[in-house]
């Protein structure tokens, strides 16, 4: 009770001081005062909680007064401006599609007139140099890497519903750099405790993107890691749709794990002399944070999880409600900005919930369900389970409903059953994908393996989630829910639970634990443990033939034109398995995630990736294809003279992965397996020049032959590429056509049409595209040719796919 009185006190006067601009001077006297009536409280010996709480509250006035005091800022003044800087990044780098974004210290300015010192944090988001893509792996920047940086810095935006600049400021940060050139000065000035652990992380990132698809492997990532970047925003939407995003975050569930994991292996090795045995765990714990990214959620578990094991070294019972609140004084002394953070938030008032609520609410749906089961002996332990996970879910969504609702406005309908359908899988996923990362850095055939067994845990909870994001009526909005009214349902709530009996409080304050339940809960009997682990064994075993049985080949070639945005990815799957990539669109994540649907989940090799061209639409997602797949060969466009920096990071991940590289030339035929033929049409030798675009008029262009059945690919050309093609008597006749340069006003020429003579015409496109790609001219040319029903967009249909068995030809759409 004193904890958490005492650091209720603390979090006030600092979230006081916050808010309302308080003179120093008047707290520091009002400080004096306090300190004073303690002394007289001491000699006199009255009850100190009143004066230690008022000094409390007054200590954390003073913390938030001096948290909001700040200098004047350095660079202010080059706002807009090209500047040189010079710093350290000082977290651990992050990959957003092409771009690497991190925090970087900036220590000096170059004026103009010399160096002048700066202490600031800028967030830099970069394409990294071919020099870093050539000696490291991806990211390429690194924690502790002292950096030059040269381009303009900015004050972050504002952005439509949702204030990013005083996000990032209340994160220290108050400046955002897009795009500048940086220069690698020194290496490794970082701590070399946090330089070690980032290392560890990347490798553990590296091995799953290598041993798992999309998008298991990113979500294996961020339960594991904590790693967000590589997460497909509609996955991301669907658990944000469903209110399952506290699933997603590392938290108590986590540490949990780790303490059981090292806690008894400690004792075992160390015996429980003198607690010496409680060393390990504990180091572990940080340990693990600090590689997880110390989330707020995770601070706090890690912080409860300390105390717990204080606790055990002192022999007296572990309190998990006074532990939960001095982990908040201690997070928002570190950092009182944190008051603001909404992940802070949530959390805290998550598990309080938990703590205080699911004990009544787990007894109430325990006699519900028991009537019904109670029958069978063996449904006693699963029906305490379904009480305690039913229990948890309602307890921290009624905690975290007023915060939700003044967020985010909207009322998230299938929030306890899409928790409840996902929740049985959580801690597989999580201790498969731990196990995968680690088995694919001994010998990456064995992580693939592994890898089948985390795979099925992280597609079901995906699957589950996303399942239920498109029921009808999945979430509300609601009418705007102030501030005020957040502070009232809390204070509202803190009544209620005062106005109970004393003693119910005090059992509560003292004893909130879930400990008791989940115990009844683990009284199942061994052989009903057994059996049940028998039956998910073969539950899982049963679900890996099946799916791997379904993605056998079927004999016949199957084309998808993959929905990536505005940009081409086409994935030709020949009747013996074959896989070719022609392109990979301008978003990794989308590709990736494109590409695990597809493939089967244990294939991590493509036989033959074409880029039609150098431009980021159609090269962005190959880049990351190379770095996780075994990529045989690779059919390249010609050289580009004025090559952009993703082309040289091409060309570096090329080259750092061994990959065979065939330039393509008009002629070239390749066989897929004794049925598909793929004949290069373009670019010509010699190469085009002083056309609109010669880059995109020297593309690749492949025509695909499967029996009767036939496909050109047509990559960006233009008018110009489109005449060449002709003027040269290539064979261009085919049943599809991709619709070159999605679309373009310049492009499907009506004397290009005519030669080819298509059945069926698709165009890779973005839906409201800022190009205005496909032009209506180029429309009416392609109806009046194939027929207003027989051109298909990507925009408007999803993933296109074709099925042909060498005499027909099926049509699939996703939308």
């Amino acid at each position: 009770m004193r904890a958490v009185l005492g650091s209720a006190a603390w979090v006030a006067g600092v979230l006081l001081a916050m808010e309302r601009d308080l003179p120093l001077a008047v707290i520091v006297s009002f400080l004096v005062a306090a300190a004073a009536l303690l002394g007289v409280a001491l000699l006199r010996r009255w009850r100190l909680l009143l004066p230690v709480a008022v000094l409390l509250l007054l200590l954390g006035a003073w913390r938030g007064e001096l948290a909001g005091a700040s200098p004047p800022s350095a660079l202010e003044e080059f706002v807009g401006r090209e500047v040189k800087l010079e710093g350290l990044v000082t977290d651990d780098p992050e990959r957003r599609g092409t771009l690497v974004r991190f925090r970087l210290r900036a220590d000096r300015i170059d004026t103009g007139d010399g160096w002048r010192p700066a202490e600031e944090d800028v967030l830099v988001a970069v394409q990294p140099p071919s020099t870093l893509v050539g000696q490291r792996e991806a990211s390429y920047v690194r924690y502790g890497d002292r950096l030059e940086l040269n381009g303009k810095i900015e004050r972050p935006p504002t952005l439509k519903g949702f204030d990013y600049r005083e996000y990032l400021a209340r994160q220290g940060v108050g400046w955002v750099a897009e795009r500048p050139e940086i220069v690698l000065i020194q290496e490794r000035e970082g701590s070399p405790v946090l330089s070690f652990i980032y290392r560890v992380r990347l490798a553990l990132a590296g091995s799953l993107e290598r041993v798992l698809p999309e998008p298991q492997a990113s979500l294996g990532q961020m339960i594991l890691l904590g790693a967000r970047g590589g997460v497909p925003e509609e996955v991301l939407q669907a658990f944000r749709d469903t209110g399952t995003t506290h699933l997603l975050a590392i938290s108590g569930l986590n540490m949990a794990i780790v303490l059981g994991l090292t806690l008894p292996l400690s004792q075992t090795l160390l015996g429980r002399r003198r607690n010496l045995y409680l060393l390990v765990p504990l180091l572990a714990l940080w340990m693990y944070a600090l590689l997880s990214g110390l989330a707020p959620s995770v601070e706090r578990a890690a912080i409860m999880a300390s105390l717990y094991l204080v606790a055990l070294a002192l022999g007296r019972p572990g309190s998990p409600l006074p532990a939960l609140a001095v982990a908040a004084a201690v997070m928002v002394g570190r950092q009182p900005t944190l008051l603001y953070d909404l992940s802070f938030q949530l959390s805290f008032m998550a598990v309080a919930g938990i703590l205080l609520l699911v004990a009544p609410r787990q007894r109430v749906i325990t006699r519900l369900l028991g009537p019904l089961l109670r029958r069978a002996g063996w449904a006693q332990g699963p029906t305490t389970a379904i009480g305690v996970a039913v229990a948890v879910t309602l307890a921290a969504t009624a905690a975290t409903f007023p915060l939700l609702l003044f967020n985010f406005g909207r009322i998230a309908v299938y929030s306890v059953p899409a928790t409840l359908l996902a929740l049985p899988a959580f801690p597989f996923a999580l201790a498969a994908s731990l196990f995968a990362a680690l088995a694919g850095l001994l010998a990456l055939p064995l992580g693939q393996v592994v890898g089948w067994l985390a795979w099925l845990p992280l597609t079901y909870t995906t699957e589950a989630v996303e399942t239920m994001a498109r029921l009808p009526g999945r979430g509300y909005p609601v009418e705007p829910f102030g501030g005020v009214l957040v502070w009232l349902s809390y204070a509202a709530a803190g009544l209620l639970i005062l106005s109970l009996r004393r003693g119910w409080l005090r059992r509560r304050l003292a004893a909130a634990s879930l400990g008791p339940i989940i115990r009844r809960a683990a009284t199942w009997v061994p052989s009903a443990r057994v059996q049940a682990i028998v039956l998910f064994s073969l539950a899982a075993g049963v679900a890996l033939v099946w799916s791997a049985n379904a993605a056998l080949p079927d004999g016949n070639l199957h084309v998808s034109v993959l929905d990536v945005g505005q940009g081409d990815a086409i994935l030709l799957r020949g009747p013996g398995g074959q896989q070719v990539l022609v392109d990979g669109g301008p978003d990794p994540r989308r590709l990736l995630q494109a590409l695990g649907e597809r493939m089967p989940f244990w294939d991590r090799t493509i036989d033959l990736l074409v880029l039609s061209h150098p431009h980021e639409d159609h090269l962005a997602g190959l880049v990351e294809v190379v770095r996780r797949y075994r990529v045989r060969a690779v059919l390249d466009t010609p050289p580009d003279p004025g090559g952009s920096p993703l082309w040289e990071e091409w060309q570096a991940v090329l080259k750092a992965k061994g990959v065979r590289v065939i330039t393509a030339s008009e002629g070239q035929r390749i066989v897929l397996g004794d049925q598909v033929v793929l004949e290069v049409l373009n670019p010509p030798d010699p190469l085009l020049g002083g056309s609109g675009s010669d880059v995109d008029n020297n593309g690749t262009v492949v025509r695909a032959q499967h029996g009767l059945v036939s496909l050109l690919l047509t990559g960006d050309l233009e008018m110009e590429g489109e005449l060449s093609l002709l003027d040269r008597g290539a064979d261009v006749r085919s049943t599809v056509l991709k619709v070159a340069h999605h679309g373009s006003r310049d492009s499907s020429r009506e004397e290009f049409l005519a030669r080819v003579r298509p059945q069926l015409a698709l165009i890779s496109v973005g839906k409201e595209n800022r190009y205005g790609h496909p032009h209506q001219e180029a429309l009416d040319r392609l109806k009046d040719v194939v027929g207003l029903e027989r051109v298909l967009t990507t925009a408007e249909g999803g993933d296109i796919e074709l099925v042909s068995d060498g005499r027909r030809l099926e049509v699939r759409t996703e939308r």
